[in-house]
């Protein structure tokens, strides 16, 4: 709860400093809300705890990696919290190539981070991508060799995913 409170105070001490100073610049706005949000997380969010596979802390579920690096592999949708896969301020690998139903979209969002993405040859990618400050590099075959198909959207912000296709 202290590291939660603490990250509230720096976040509303730079949100003070760029409402009511002159001449700052609306980055700082950003980084303030986002410092606020991050210490609310941490303080309410009851399911955060040390993962098992992973370094540093994590949300539980495989689906979110939040000061931390890990990789996710999950065996149907179910096991991603909301059909989403989060990286915030570290790396994470989230490999699809055991997944069985891909007829659920799935959410990848990176933050200040870095995101793989392992798809299996025989899945066709049909992508939606927003990028602000990041990269987003696909597969250079986005078809797959089979039928199955998975509706992904991808949010790149400050950071880079990239589309891996395992070879059959």
């Amino acid at each position: 709860m202290f590291w939660g409170i603490a990250i509230i105070a720096i976040g509303t001490i730079v949100l003070l400093n760029a409402m009511f100073g002159l001449n700052l610049p609306a980055i700082r706005i950003l980084v303030g809300i986002f410092i606020v949000f991050l210490g609310l997380k941490v303080i309410f969010g009851s399911s955060w705890r040390h993962g098992h596979h992973h370094e540093g802390w994590s949300k539980s579920g495989g689906g979110s990696f939040v000061f931390s690096s890990g990789e996710s592999k999950p065996k149907s949708m179910s096991e991603l919290e909301e059909g989403e896969f989060n990286v915030v301020f570290g790396s994470g690998t989230l490999d699809l190539t055991d997944l069985e139903d891909y007829s659920t979209g799935l959410s990848v969002n990176t933050v200040f981070a870095q995101t793989v993405i392992i798809l299996p040859g025989d899945v066709a990618l049909a992508p939606k991508i927003n990028s602000v400050m990041g990269s987003v590099e696909l597969p250079e075959e986005a078809q797959g060799t089979g039928e199955k198909k998975l509706d992904i959207r991808v949010n790149t912000v400050f950071g880079s995913t990239k589309f891996i296709r395992q070879k059959q």
